[in-house]
């Protein structure tokens, strides 16, 4: 009787009325019960019966009993049923308590007053509230959080006794939590011994004062034991029959439950031209990356999807799939931007979204850039709802520059160098760098041209005759690091067109690649030089040819030929100079050609030299030249007996490139043979008399 333990709505209470018959003869018996107006009548004893329960509600009614002919001196008891409503709640215009008994509860002995019963009241508390402070604020299902997130729980408590009381709260952890801190001494117990999930934090708080209400804190850490992919539910679950508040001795209430999804953090992943995650193959300038972001709507019902990827500002876009758009990119190069997604997801639905980029020069870091194209991290998220946004993990590909092969002999550079001769030697030089974060092992391959002879290459690098290549595997090369290979070959006279050539040896290429660890072989530029026919001279008057040919007399004219050609794929000027023999004298040149250094006496000798501007290019053509034999050439005269022009005294340049020496032409020139009279009279000329 009196002020007893805390009830629930919807619990059931029993109440029994005592009755004595004190008469000394038979007496009826008649007992009323007017119930609380916040208690739903549920059974009773003794065919007693409930009258006058609220219509809508049914709640309260008078509940009464008539026992007939109750023996003199005979006791007896009757039992009344009651559930306990909503309404009897503070929160809902009650008085936080049911009340039975007192002035509405009478016990009356045939005819006699009415006896007044006690009274018997059970508080009706509140239930204790269990309530997220954050990162989210709420109870029920709230808003997802992340392996290490730390969330603080707050549990409401209140001694709704009439006297002091001690306040006992227990509350089972998720085992896919880890205690961190509670305040009012609270203590955590019987946590994993391994991973520290789990346990039961225990409260007790003395000597509460009558209707004082107060608040408990509760910070955890989430464990990566809550993801679905490491055996968890996907959520980290607080409260419900495993957390409850007691006041007192009287029963344990039960708090709600507050639930966050733990969903699997978003992936984004490189499906072309490589597949994964991280630092992958290297990609160049041009080439086009599909990326693929994951997506789940972890919730229980329909949610609004945005994705967000903050491009590299060395990439353009090209296309997105589910409408996917994007802005913000540069007004002049239409580099970088933002893309962004928003669509409705049902409850649990999972997808991708796929973006498509293209690698622009600007990613080089000749160009300005770092070397690399990236895409993720803080600048791409995934957002469920009004939930945080999920931070993606990075990828990256190198962008490299191109390895470099060059020639540096006998002429220094790349593309289309200058001329060279059969039986000259090229060496080349091509670079290479190990552009990854840790060794590689680098490859690099020369397919050579045809019409060249391997001579030799640094590096061990190995000569295969059978495909006419050179092979260098370079092993464990430090990142970071850059190295040169050289290559030595010798121009063979298969390269002339005259010998069915192409009249060029060409290096570089798709024939020649450099390929770090397994990433794509990268192709490097071409080296080209010409291999030009070696340019003629040839007499044309008094004979044609060259060599030697017919002998010449004192005061004979020769004319000579030249021919020239510009080999290169521009136009170009060509220098010609020819270096007379002594024993002749200038007499003319076609083209504007000019004589210079002649002897000043005998007019014999010097140079002779043609500047032609601007032969277009694979065009051919001839100049000519005219000297007349002078009496020096004669052996009588000290001289050779012979006229000779060209070798290493004639050369024709094309361009800047090295000169090409000519053939010879060669004349004769010898005496004059001489008819003498040797008797009657010796000599020549006009001689003395005969007679017949």
């Amino acid at each position: 009787t009196g002020v007893l333990g805390a009830v629930k709505v919807g619990d059931e209470i029993t109440y029994e009325i005592s009755y004595k018959n004190y008469k000394t003869r038979k007496a009826d018996i008649t007992i009323k019960d007017e119930l609380d107006h916040n208690v739903e009548f549920v059974a009773v004893s003794d065919q007693g019966t409930c009258t006058d329960a609220d219509a809508l509600t049914n709640g309260g009614g008078t509940v009464t009993w008539t026992i007939k002919d109750v023996e003199a001196g005979a006791s007896g008891k009757v039992t009344v049923t009651v559930k306990v409503r909503e309404s009897a709640l503070t929160s809902m215009g009650g008085k936080g308590k049911v009340v039975n008994g007192g002035k509405t509860a009478t016990v009356q002995v045939g005819n006699d007053q009415a006896f007044e019963l006690d009274v018997v009241e059970n508080p009706v508390p509140e239930t204790p509230v269990k309530v997220e402070k954050s990162p989210d604020t709420g109870v029920g299902t709230l808003a997802a959080v992340k392996v290490g997130d730390q969330i603080t729980y707050e549990i409401s408590y209140r001694n709704y006794k009439a006297e002091k009381a001690s306040v006992t709260i227990k509350d089972t952890l998720d085992e896919n939590v880890k205690f961190v801190e509670a305040d009012h001494d609270g203590a955590c117990s019987g946590a994993d011994a391994q991973t520290g999930g789990g346990g039961i934090v225990t409260w007790t708080i003395k000597d509460v004062e009558p209707g004082t209400d107060g608040t408990v804190t509760l910070k955890v850490k989430v464990l990566e034991g809550a993801l679905q992919s490491e055996g968890g539910e996907g959520k980290v679950v607080n409260g419900g029959k495993t957390t409850t508040v007691q006041v007192g001795n009287d029963p344990e209430y039960e708090v709600n439950t507050v639930e966050n999804p733990v969903p699997e953090t978003p992936v984004k992943q490189e499906i072309s031209p490589d597949k994964g995650t991280g630092t992958l193959k290297a990609v160049k300038v041009g080439d086009a990356i599909t990326y693929e972001i994951s997506y789940r709507n972890y919730k229980d019902k329909e949610a609004v999807i945005k994705i967000v990827d903050q491009l590299d500002p060395k990439v353009e876009f090209v296309s997105a799939t589910k409408d996917g758009k994007c802005e913000g990119a540069d007004a002049l190069t239409n580099a970088g931007g933002t893309a962004t997604w928003e669509f409705a997801a049902a409850a649990n639905e999972s997808g991708k979204v796929t973006l498509t980029v293209k690698v622009l020069e600007g990613a080089l870091k000749s160009k300005g850039g770092e070397g690399k194209v990236v895409n993720g991290g803080k600048t791409t998220t995934v957002q469920v709802g009004n939930d945080p946004k999920y931070e993606l993990n990075t990828v990256e590909n190198p962008v490299p520059e191109t390895p470099v092969k060059k020639e540096t002999s006998p002429d220094s550079g790349v593309g289309t160098l200058g001329a060279v001769k059969v039986g000259d030697l090229i060496s080349y030089e091509i670079d290479y760098r190990n552009y990854k974060a840790d060794k590689a092992d680098i490859k690099v391959k020369d397919q050579l041209d045809p019409n060249v002879e391997f001579v030799s290459a640094t590096k061990d690098g190995i000569y295969d005759a059978a495909t006419h290549s050179i092979n260098w595997t370079l092993k464990d090369v430090e990142a970071g690091k850059d190295d040169k290979v050289t290559l030595t070959v010798k121009v063979l006279e298969g390269a002339l067109k005259s010998e069915g050539g192409q009249g060029k040896v060409v290096n570089g290429g798709d024939s020649t690649t450099v390929q770090v660890g397994n990433d794509p072989e990268y192709e490097v530029n071409t080296v080209e030089n010409p291999v030009p026919e070696n340019p003629e001279k040839k007499e044309t008057a008094p004979y044609t040819g060259t060599g030697t040919l017919g002998a010449v007399k004192v005061g004979n004219q020769i004319t000579y030929e030249i021919s020239y050609r510009n080999y290169k794929n521009s136009k170009s000027d060509i220098t010609i100079k020819d270096k007379l023999d002594k024993n002749v004298k200038f007499i003319s040149a076609s083209d504007e050609g000019v004589n210079s250094g002649a002897d000043a006496l005998t007019e014999g000798g010097g140079t002779v030299t043609w500047t032609l501007k601007d032969v277009p290019a694979d065009t051919s053509g001839k100049v000519k030249l005219t000297v007349e034999v002078l009496k020096g050439a004669l052996q009588a005269n000290g001289g050779p007996a012979k006229v000779v022009n060209g070798g290493d005294t004639t050369t024709v340049q094309v361009g800047n490139d090295q000169e090409y020496k000519l053939n010879t032409v060669e004349n004769p020139v010898p005496e004059v043979p001489e008819k003498q009279e040797v008797t009657p009279y010796p000599g020549t000329g006009v001689l003395g008399a005969v007679k017949v």
